[in-house]
């Protein structure tokens, strides 16, 4: 047991030794470049190390040791020269935090309490970095009314990003630059968009993200209520005070519905144009909600006024709504009206697709029949050779049976030795009056031949309701 006891005292008296040593020489490290080791602690990110200089500036650096190379320490105190000598930020506090990824060093103002960071993902940070970060914090607080507490600014290999949190009553500002360095003036000329946005009414703005690249400008605004969102792209990357003005007119205008409103409003600025699609969640008209005809979304034009242009699916049509923009009740009206009754509002307002419509029709009409024709006209002649033929054979069986049933009655009733020729009219005329009335016996039949004439023996007479009547009564 006193063997353990002083195994574990002895190793506690070499650690405490190990990082006494340890100590001492990061210490001598740090004074042999003119830095003194005021003091350290252990916490979670690391190791917290407390500096000072010879002019008894102070910085705090945060990092695993390990990380303390040369190379870093020199890049360390080259950031802390600039940003304490060269561009005299006037600094409360620095705070370098080391990791593998790169550098994040964060600034505490004494003039006006922000908080300043900026972060590069490199251990070797290029001299133009502290130079590059003043010049935009100063931008940033040139902006007039907009106070920010904190600016962050992200230095990527290929990107550049500065994200504010303005205080309480400000939105918060996310800016992303499609290129490794932020342009020069680049936040100055983004004034002029925050300034415009500023103004909007109706919109509480929670945040402005502009993205940036060689061509355009991209804004997503949201409002605080998560509510409405503005994604507005302006080409190219030098706003025109005089086209903003425009697009802040179209806005506040927008602003005024009462009876339509929005998720989502899609704008872009080319030149002195600005387009617009407004995904729209309510069209109230007299109670009615129209959102749903207008699946597509509301596109507006705006050169030098504002027009409409988009369709509405009403009742199996996708008709077009397009006019001048003048005020809401009129849009809403002429909504309605296509709403309600789509082929009298296509009538009035598009006689030229009613006129297209009903052309196309006729042509679809003249192309059925013209293709009905030929095949009845082919199914026609078919028939009439079939009935030609059918017409013939019936002719001939009509004969020959004839032949047969004179031939028939013929023998029988012949004599001995001796044949009497079949008196043709008197069977035809059996035969009508029998079809005329089939209760008539041969002796009526008789009877009325007689009377008109016709010799007819009973044997015929007999042998005609027969063959032709199945009639066998004597």
């Amino acid at each position: 047991m006193k063997k353990i006891l002083v195994f574990i005292i002895a190793l506690g008296l070499s650690l405490s030794v190990f990082f006494f040593v340890s100590e001492t020489l990061m210490a001598f490290e740090w004074l042999e470049r003119g830095i003194t080791v005021k003091s350290q602690d252990t916490t979670a990110e690391g190791t917290r190390i407390f500096l000072e200089d010879t002019s008894q500036k102070s910085f705090v650096v945060v990092t695993d040791n390990a990380l303390l190379t040369d190379p870093v320490k020199e890049s360390i105190l080259a950031l802390f020269s600039q940003i304490s000598g060269t561009y005299n930020l006037p600094t409360s506090n620095i705070e370098f935090k080391i990791k593998p990824t790169g550098f994040q060093t964060t600034l505490i103002l004494q003039n006006t309490g922000q908080v300043f960071g900026f972060t590069y993902y490199n251990l070797t940070p290029p001299e133009s970095l502290v130079p590059t970060a003043s010049a935009i914090l100063n931008e940033f607080n040139a902006w007039k009314d907009f106070k920010i507490k904190t600016i962050h600014l992200n230095f990527k290999e290929n990107s550049f990003q500065i994200v504010t949190a303005p205080e309480t009553e400000y939105p918060f500002i996310d800016i992303q630059v499609m290129a490794s360095q932020p342009q020069k003036l680049l936040v100055s000329d983004l004034a002029v968009l925050f300034n415009e946005y500023s103004g909007w009414k109706n919109i509480n703005l929670k945040q402005i993200a502009f993205t940036i690249d060689s061509n355009s400008i991209k804004t997503i605004l949201t409002s605080r209520d998560d509510k409405k969102t503005i994604d507005f792209t302006l080409s190219g990357t030098k706003p025109d005070p005089k086209n903003m003005a425009k697009v802040s007119s179209f806005y506040n205008e927008i602003a005024l519905w009462k009876n339509i409103d929005y998720k989502k409003i899609l704008l872009t600025a080319e030149g002195s144009n600005i387009n617009s699609v407004i995904a729209a969640t309510k069209v109230n008209y007299n109670g009615v909600d129209m959102a749903k005809n207008i699946p597509s979304g509301m596109s507006f034009r705006y050169d030098k006024q504002i027009q409409y242009d988009f369709r509405v699916v009403t009742k199996d049509y996708f008709v077009r709504v397009r006019n001048q923009y003048s005020n809401e009740d009129k849009l809403l009206w002429q909504l309605n009206e296509a709403v309600k009754d789509p082929i009298l509002y296509i009538q009035i307002y598009d006689p030229e697709f009613f006129y297209r419509q009903i052309e196309g029709i006729r042509n679809r009409q003249v192309e059925v029949f013209d293709g009905l024709n030929a095949d009845l006209s082919k199914a026609y002649n078919e028939l009439l050779a079939k009935h030609e033929k059918l017409t013939n054979s019936y002719e001939n069986l009509k004969k020959a049976h004839e032949a047969f049933i004179y031939g028939y009655m013929t023998l029988e009733n012949a004599g001995f030795m001796s044949t009497e020729p079949i008196n043709k009219k008197a069977v035809a005329r059996i035969i009508e009056l029998k079809a005329e009335n089939a209760e008539l016996t041969s002796g009526q039949i008789a009877e009325q031949l007689e009377k008109e004439q016709l010799e007819a023996p009973s044997k015929v007479i007999h042998l005609v309701l027969s063959l032709y009547f199945n009639d066998f009564k004597e």
